[in-house]
């Protein structure tokens, strides 16, 4: 495995959010890092930061509505399940 250093509290930082939303800090940070990958033409128009911060609250204000442990099953198979058979 990989090691990256990066500041104290920039990981403190990630961790938090990323307990906020219920998911780890590697898929916390994956979709920044696909969209920095792309070249400016792919990249989709920014979203104003407020509203960014509106549904991020919005998100945060359902996360005590879950059981602990929760994960959301988002595959295509279970979206799709049950359907056409």
């Amino acid at each position: 495995m990989s090691k990256l250093t990066i500041p104290d509290e920039l990981f403190e930082r990630l961790v938090r959010r990323a307990a906020a939303l219920n998911v780890t800090v590697d898929r916390l940070i994956a979709p920044a890092l696909d969209l920095a990958a792309q070249s400016p033409q792919e990249a989709p128009r920014s979203v104003s930061p407020s509203v960014f911060d509106a549904w991020l609250a919005d998100v945060d204000s359902r996360v005590g509505s879950y059981p602990p442990g929760f994960v959301m099953d988002d595959s295509r198979e279970s979206m799709y399940q049950g359907c056409g058979e």
